[in-house]
């Protein structure tokens, strides 16, 4: 059908933003892709994740009742290297994908 058509699209382009990413004081953020696209996982609170402006590197959350905005950095061999989100940066964990 055309809706699993568009989930299957929508996981294919969150995937390369998938993995767990950290920073002292910030702990563990985990992106995890689900059968119709992404949730996330910060501590104890967790949500759906969509897309923003992928063109951007950018994925919306639902953070404590307000939007936020995933930024996603990209290292010189074009592999997500770290997310920015509030004004947390954190690193993605060697092997996380």
């Amino acid at each position: 059908t055309r809706e699993a058509r568009r989930a299957q699209s929508t996981v294919q382009a969150l995937s390369p933003y998938s993995g767990t990413y950290s920073a002292n004081g910030f702990g563990r953020f985990v992106l995890t892709l689900t059968e119709g696209g992404m949730t996330y996982r910060w501590g104890v609170l967790r949500g759906v994740v969509e897309v923003y402006d992928l063109g951007k590197h950018q994925l919306r959350i639902d953070f404590a009742g307000n939007e936020s905005i995933l930024t996603f950095s990209v290292n010189d061999r074009g592999v997500i290297a770290s997310l920015q989100v509030e004004r947390a940066t954190l690193e993605r964990d060697t092997g996380s994908r």
